[in-house]
This record gives C-alpha cells, structure tokens and sequence, in this order.
C-alpha cells in the first residue's frame, strides 16, 4: 500500500544505470532481482545485461558464438569473471616469488676485495743535447747525439759540410748560427787545410832543405 507507485519505471531506471562494479555474481543478481519487475523479453534483457559487463568479461565473450538467451549469457559471464580472478591472483603470486627469489640476505662476512692498479712510471728520457725546447725555435728535425766534443776531425767537418749539416752538432735543417744546442757564445769555425796541402807543404819544405 505504501509501496512505491511507479515500480515498473523505477526498476526499469535501475536497469539502464546498473553496471558491474564488483563480481559478475553481484551483478547478476542485481540484474535479476530489477528484470524480475519489467516486462521486457529475453532479447532486450540480454542487449542491457551485456551492456553493463566489464570490458575484460566482453572482450572474452568476444572471442565466442554470442550466446542467445539470457541465462547462458549470465553463466558464461559468471565463468568469465571467475577465472579472471583466478589468473589476477595467480599473478599476484607469481610476482611475490620472484620478489622472494630475487632478495638475496646481506652475509656480513662477506668481504668485497678491491685491488688496487699498479702504476709503473716510465723512465725520464735522456737527452745529451741542451734542453731548450727545440720545436719552439722553428725546426724540423731534433739534433741527433753529437760524439764529437770540442773541435770535430776534418773528415767529419768535410762531410757535414758537403751534406750541408750543422758544424756544431750535426743535426739538419739550420745551420751552425742557429744550432740550439750550441753554447751562447758561438766559436768560428775555420776551414782547416786539406790534407793535400800539408803534404805538398811538407815535400816542399823537405826539398828545400835537399
């Protein structure tokens, strides 16, 4: 007597909103207890109960012959959801043993052992020649070692000159002004005479004494 007046339309308006927010079993069971009051037929109750399903439970029912009727498409849906849930904690527990196997507990006597590099030095270069920075003057070629110290024997002073090397030190591309390895105050150096001159020198002289 005091019930509501319009029954039929509410229920009906419970059936348009009504959508699945937990189980698919919650949900059949609402859908049930609100189609129970319309009088609508099987084809139009089963259109609104699928379009209230979650989207996963359609997407499975998607891959299957749509059912025709009402209650195979609720025990489908029912199954559908069901083993969802089953492979959702599946999941859940294949995670948590990875989790598990990936924890490896801190051993405290463990000891992590570093080794340290060994540096060798290399040994300094020697240079018998003056240490001035040799490129920065403008030559080409490093000075080789000079063997020679003080005045250089004729034959050597002979071919450094032929072969246009440095007088003082040997080396090429400068000449004996500019040598850098040579002492500030630079000494002359004078041609000595030819070997073929002493000896002419000394057969003169010899002859003048015949």
């Amino acid at each position: 007597m005091f019930g509501d007046p319009d029954e039929v339309a509410t229920a009906e308006r419970h059936l348009y909103n009504l959508r699945q927010r937990g189980s698919a079993s919650s949900y059949v069971a609402d859908f049930t207890r609100y189609a129970a009051i319309v009088s609508w037929n099987d084809e139009a109750l089963c259109a609104q109960f699928y379009r209230g399903l979650k989207d996963t439970i359609k997407d499975e029912l998607a891959r299957t012959e749509k059912p025709k009727d009402l209650k195979t498409l609720k025990d489908i849906a029912v199954r559908i959801d069901t083993r969802l849930f089953e492979r959702h904690l599946e999941r859940d527990r294949s995670s948590t043993k990875s989790l598990d196997n990936r924890y490896v507990p801190r051993n405290p006597n463990f000891k992590t052992t570093i080794t340290k590099a060994t540096f060798t030095p290399r040994p300094a270069f020697r240079q018998d020649y003056d240490k001035r920075d040799h490129l920065q003057m403008g030559f080409n070629t490093m000075p080789p070692n000079n063997k020679f110290r003080g005045k250089i024997p004729n034959a050597e002073y002979e071919r450094r000159k032929r072969e246009g090397l440095c007088l003082y030190c040997g080396g090429k591309g400068h000449t004996v002004h500019h040598c850098p390895v040579a002492p500030p105050s630079r000494p002359k150096f004078k041609s000595s005479p030819s070997r073929a001159n002493l000896s002419i020198g000394t057969t003169v002289k010899g002859s003048g004494k015949a």
